[in-house]
């Protein structure tokens, strides 16, 4: 399993107009082949916004990375931090992380 973080600068929408205005990204998403699970984050204090990703393999983590990059870039976000991690299995299932 492999976890990403991706993060980048954006002026909104933020909560609830958030999830109306990318209910059908999150659709998208949600197809993507070897995702286990995504968690949306966002702070509007600091407009930042992006999300922590589970990957059942790196392979799908990569082709995603390039996906969601270029689409961010065609919504003008060019600012875009991504990180990816090894999940050490038995010390998350210790603190009751869904795997």
């Amino acid at each position: 399993m492999k976890l990403l973080q991706i993060d980048f600068k954006m002026k909104g929408p933020w909560g609830k107009e958030m999830s109306m205005a990318f209910e059908g990204l999150a659709k998208d998403i949600a197809a993507e082949e070897h995702l286990i699970w995504k968690i949306w984050t966002e702070n509007e204090a600091t407009e930042e916004a992006g999300g922590i990703y589970l990957w059942q393999n790196e392979e799908a983590l990569d082709r995603y990375v390039i996906k969601h990059i270029a689409r961010l870039n065609s919504f003008g976000i060019t600012e875009i931090n991504s990180k990816k991690f090894d999940v050490n299995i038995p010390l998350t299932e210790i603190d009751r992380g869904k795997l």
